[in-house]
């Protein structure tokens, strides 16, 4: 006979504001970042020497890829929730 442990999971969800606005803030980003590549052309921009665009341009960019990484730090922090196994051992569970 094999013994199986219970599980129960915690579907207690505490939201924070604030972090929940950043997410938003992030997912705008992550859309300008997009938008971005497809308006501006940055090979074009390199063999034609506008410096100054083609600087602008990818210092945007590289504000804008802090969008993707925070947003797939915040996605992650969420994603995972603690569930108690029956015995009191508590274990990490991605949802």
């Amino acid at each position: 006979m094999t013994s199986k442990k219970l599980v129960s999971y915690d579907v207690k969800v505490k939201r924070n504001a604030n972090i929940e606005a950043l997410r938003v803030i992030m997912m705008l980003f992550i859309i300008m970042l997009h938008m971005s590549g497809q308006y501006y052309n940055i090979d074009a921009c390199r063999v034609t020497g506008h410096s100054i665009e083609y600087s602008g341009v990818l210092s945007l960019r590289m504000l804008l890829i802090l969008g993707v990484n925070t947003f797939a730090f915040i996605s992650g922090y969420f994603g995972i929730r603690s569930v108690s196994v029956r015995g009191g051992a508590q274990q990490s569970r991605k949802i």
